[in-house]
């Protein structure tokens, strides 16, 4: 038998300041092995927010029930 390869998306975020509100754009998959990243890039958004935090999710393209539980 063959192996199989599996490709792994990674887990982007991008943070900044738009129209008077804190954006983080997230991409990839957000799943258990990716969500101690963007919990990280949450807590540090929450902690410093002096306005409305937006998370953009369009370019997520998976997310399993540990990347919901973390929203």
């Amino acid at each position: 038998m063959g192996k199989v390869a599996i490709a792994v998306t990674p887990l982007a975020v991008e943070r900044s300041r738009v129209d008077g509100y804190e954006l983080l754009s997230v991409e990839g998959e957000l799943d258990i092995a990716t969500a101690p990243r963007m919990l990280s890039a949450l807590n540090e958004a929450i902690a410093e927010m002096a306005t409305p935090l937006v998370v953009d999710l369009t370019h997520v393209m998976f997310m399993d029930s540990t990347g919901l539980a973390l929203l």
